[in-house]
């Protein structure tokens, strides 16, 4: 699989940028991507809700509640990029705030992305996507050619829009429960 640098390389290339041996290089292109990475990294992953950077978690719930608007605040984790859902949120409506999830719920449980750094997980197809959004970002500062730049933007969207679909492959599909057009539809 893949290294930071390997995939900052793969951004670079793309670009018509020189290769990184390191992050820790002297160069323009090493500074671009340490400045770069973390957050084009943390950007893709929240993107989707990617099999390998997919957790669940039980939240434990904060001695002060919400000055108003909720009932109770919960911790959300400390590597948490984005809440894809909540139990019971047919009936609990819930929200981000800062660090905290804010429900009426009297307990938490959620699906989340989170903060991924090990690139050993990454999907081949999360590797494009993620060096493809990588050129994007460096394409400005390392070629100073914005109309480039927008070439480099499609070419990430699409990137992402294959990911998403291979990524989306695996498992059972998600289906919402049918409805009575639906239960007519299949007589």
């Amino acid at each position: 699989m893949a290294s930071v640098v390997e995939i900052c390389n793969i951004g670079l290339v793309s670009i018509g940028a020189e290769p990184i041996m390191s992050l820790d290089d002297d160069t323009d292109a090493a500074r671009a991507c340490r400045t770069f990475y973390p957050s084009v990294r943390d950007k893709t992953l929240a993107e989707h809700l990617w099999n390998f950077a997919t957790s669940r978690a039980s939240l434990a719930r904060e001695a002060t509640p919400p000055a108003f608007g909720y009932n109770y605040a919960y911790t959300l984790p400390s590597d948490n990029i984005r809440v894809f859902t909540m139990e019971d949120e047919d009936f609990y409506p819930w929200r981000e705030e800062g660090r905290s999830l804010l429900t009426n719920a009297g307990e938490a449980k959620i699906i989340y992305v989170r903060r991924e750094e090990d690139t050993t997980r990454y999907s081949p197809a999360f590797v494009d996507a993620l060096a493809a959004h990588l050129a994007w970002k460096l394409c400005t500062p390392l070629t100073s050619k914005r109309g480039t730049a927008q070439d480099f933007y499609q070419y990430y969207l699409q990137a992402l829009k294959d990911a998403k679909a291979i990524d989306g492959q695996t498992g059972t599909p998600v289906r919402d429960e049918a409805s009575e057009y639906d239960d007519v539809r299949q007589e």
